[in-house]
């Protein structure tokens, strides 16, 4: 029986449906096609793109994938209908074939895969709106993740949540080709984990985004090290990944990140990322299909052209075409539309390496796709603090630029967080720094706690003339926390830029580039060095989900760093030479013995050190000959007595390198010699330079035995320089080791 929705709908179907030209029979083989984005999803649908669909066909694409957000469909008057039935004729006339795409938000899509009525209906209406589209597939959710918990939460039943929704649909249309995917996103490892269904006109769909440290680049929605990568290559090596490693650490906010990011830096380097892995990685999806008698679709692939090396990008793409249809698979690229991050236009036009790489007839007056740029060498190696500005240190409320926080509110849907009142609507000020409690009750929604700082009365302040931006913060339990720099004086509605990073749960300093607050897409678009030049407010968000937190920050300040290396002039009574090496290498103050020696974990092939006194420096000569084994060599530097490097500022060394571009620092301690030591990944170059590294630089690496980092620096009993480029072969020279002493 009809509802009122249907009787409403029918009308919708009635007009010109069967005017269509040139519609051709539903053949569902598809080959390459296009996500069109931006047209369904938010309610955006522009008149002025509706031409697109015109240029793909030429180009040489035979379907379009179309993502629409369900909640525009709900109401059958809705103007939504009329405009997807224009689309679905526009590409019968052309002679395109298109998926329909529920394309959720997260909130919507919770509640869906919570058994929402409303889109069990929308399944059916859809199903029945399509019969008079021949031309038109019915995907029946994109990327579905659990809705409660993690979100590939293993006890999530995708499989019977998905049975459902096809039932829907088939008893409601018996012809139309469904597609339906897996879960965890809709990836590979999730596409293993369907049950596939027993029906010959089906199409089961994965989206492939591997390596994420390539594809998602600069995604400013995320936190953290993806926000902030750039210039990262594709196929990756340990020689083009060493390239951009200076400045990704650079631009780490702390100690314990910059370790972080280098190690999995340097772990990408090694990872043989290329076509060869991509296809292996797709023949598993392959061999899942041919087991199952399945058709696959690859319905999402791509990278953000935002901070990727352009060519790079263009290589990436072409890959995983030609694995994929070499696998017979139909693919679908995302995606399509003038400012899309990932799609075929920059700079507003289209960009003629990106259809190429799709096996696309670029349309004319294409730009080239730019040459990848030179990763920028001109970073400190190792920066410290060369002045700052205090903006706040709420020490009883006080604060020397910016005001005291007047706006504390929660959002979210489908309730508002929860979060610790303070008596006068203010964000709370206790206890020597800004401290609220939050609840944001449910996972996959968009939700948050925000204390909002404002400049003081004198109006603005111009960030421009800083390189960092410094504050305490810590959450209980750990989670993330989103910084925004904004300013009405631009755009009330415009979208300023963020940095979200995971914070720790005890109090740790983040010190972060201001030129890695990007705009967060959500908002009308201004220029983040705008935004910075006339700052207005700092808004601090908490957004872990799913559990309660608190948040504190404290000492917030706008900060210059400076290479430490150029720091001179340091007094000659708080340097402490520990060698000299003018003949034994002890300089009689804080040093004592050294040695040399090398380590291998395959006995088969030995490493090699061997070490002797040249012009008055230690001259090692290493070999360490297996690319895949864990070797190293090794210089002790031991300290005359145990010592406690917290009384001092730096160390500094003189090196020189050939051979290897990187050396690691450690203080081995004498609590347990299975602890991670405090160490220090140092980028070295074949000529002798004067390093300095401040001891706060120094940072556990994550291999040994927890142990605290104050306690560790408190019983050092020698400094380690070690060299574990393995397959390299060179000569290190070490003179001149100091430690700078605290004034």
């Amino acid at each position: 029986m009809l509802t009122r929705f249907m009787l409403l709908l029918g009308i919708v179907l009635s007009i010109g449906c069967n005017t269509a030209l040139n519609a051709r029979e539903i053949t569902t083989d598809l080959k390459r096609g296009v996500n069109l984005t931006g047209w369904f999803q938010f309610g955006d649908f522009q008149e002025s793109r509706f031409g697109e669909i015109q240029i793909l066909h030429d180009a040489g694409a035979d379907f379009i994938r179309l993502p629409i957000q369900p909640t525009l469909f709900y109401d059958g008057t809705s103007s939504s209908w009329q405009l997807l039935k224009r689309t679905l004729l526009e590409a019968q006339r052309v002679g395109m074939q298109v998926i329909v795409d529920f394309h959720p938000s997260l909130n919507s899509q919770r509640d869906m895969l919570s058994g929402d009525p409303k889109f069990l209906e929308l399944i059916s209406n859809m199903a029945v709106f399509l019969k008079n589209y021949p031309t038109a597939l019915l995907e029946l959710q994109n990327e579905p993740i659990s809705p409660v918990g993690d979100t590939c939460n293993p006890a999530f039943d995708w499989n019977t949540i998905q049975q459902g929704f096809y039932q829907k649909a088939r008893a409601a249309n018996k012809n139309i080709t469904l597609v339906l995917t897996g879960s965890c996103w809709g990836g590979i490892d999730g596409l293993l984990k369907v049950n596939p269904i027993a029906d010959n006109n089906l199409i089961y769909s994965l989206h492939f985004y591997d390596p994420m440290f390539f594809t998602h680049q600069g995604a400013t929605w995320t936190a953290g090290d993806l926000a902030i990568l750039k210039n990262i290559p594709y196929p990756p090596t340990p020689q083009n990944v060493a390239a951009v490693i200076p400045s990704m650490v650079y631009l780490m906010p702390t100690s314990a990140m910059k370790s972080s990011i280098r190690a999995a830096l340097l772990e990408y380097g090694q990872s043989g990322w290329n076509k060869a892995k991509i296809l292996a990685r797709l023949e598993v999806a392959k061999a899942w299909a041919v087991k199952n008698n399945a058709r696959l679709l690859l319905g999402e692939f791509g990278v953000l052209q935002t901070e990727a090396p352009p060519q790079d990008r263009i290589a990436f793409m072409k890959d995983v075409r030609e694995s994929a249809e070499s696998l017979g698979m139909a693919l679908a690229a995302w995606d399509y539309g003038p400012t899309s991050g990932f799609g075929f236009h920059r700079n507003l036009k289209t960009e003629a390496g990106m259809f190429e790489a799709m096996g696309f007839t670029a349309p004319a007056n294409s730009i080239a796709t730019p040459a990848d740029t030179a990763p920028n060498s001109s970073y400190p190696v190792n920066p410290v603090l060369g002045g700052k500005t205090m903006i706040a240190d709420f020490t009883a409320g006080s604060q020397n630029v910016f005001g005291v926080p007047t706006t504390y509110w929660g959002y979210g849907q489908p309730a508002q967080p929860t979060f610790t009142p303070a008596v006068d609507g203010a964000a709370p000020v206790a206890n020597g720094g800004l401290e609220f409690e939050y609840n944001i009750p449910l996972a996959n929604d968009y939700g948050g706690i925000t204390a909002v700082i404002p400049v003081a009365a004198q109006g603005t302040i111009d960030a421009r003339a800083f390189t960092h931006l410094s504050l305490e913060a810590s959450v209980v339990g750990g989670g993330q926390v989103r910084v925004g720099l904004a300013s009405s004086k631009l755009d009330d509605g415009g979208d300023h830029p963020v940095y979200t990073f995971e914070a720790s749960d005890t109090p740790t300093v983040y010190t972060i580039p201001l030129e890695v607050f990007k705009q967060a897409n959500w908002g009308k678009p201004v220029k983040a060095i705008d935004v910075i030049g006339q700052l207005e407010r700092l808004e601090i968000t908490a957004t872990t989900q799913g559990k309660p937190g608190r948040l504190r920050v404290d000492n917030i300040a706008f900060a210059n760093l400076v290479d430490a290396s150029s720091v001179s002039n340091v007094p000659n009574n708080l340097q402490r030479l520990l060698f000299d090496f003018s003949s034994t290498g002890n300089a009689g103050n804080q040093g004592d013995t050294w040695s040399v020696g090398s380590y291998q974990q395959n006995a088969s092939s030995l490493s090699t050190a061997t070490s002797s006194l040249v012009s008055n420096a230690l001259e090692i000569q290493f070999k360490l000959p297996s690319p895949n084994d864990w070797a190293g060599a090794v210089v002790n530097l031991n300290f005359a007595q145990t010592t406690n490097l917290q009384n001092f500022n730096a160390l500094q060394i003189d090196l020189s390198a050939k051979g290897v571009q990187t050396v690691r620092l450690e203080f081995p301690n004498t609590l347990d010699t299975g602890n991670d030591n405090p160490q220090f990944m140092l980028n070295v170059t074949p000529n002798q330079k004067t390093y300095r590294i401040p001891i706060s630089e120094f940072a556990q690496a994550g291999w040994g035995k927890p142990v605290d980092l104050a306690l560790a620096l408190q019983n050092a009993k020698g400094i380690g320089v070690f060299v574990d480029t393995v397959g390299s072969a060179g000569t290190l020279k070490i003179d001149n080791v100091i430690l700078e002493q605290k004034p």
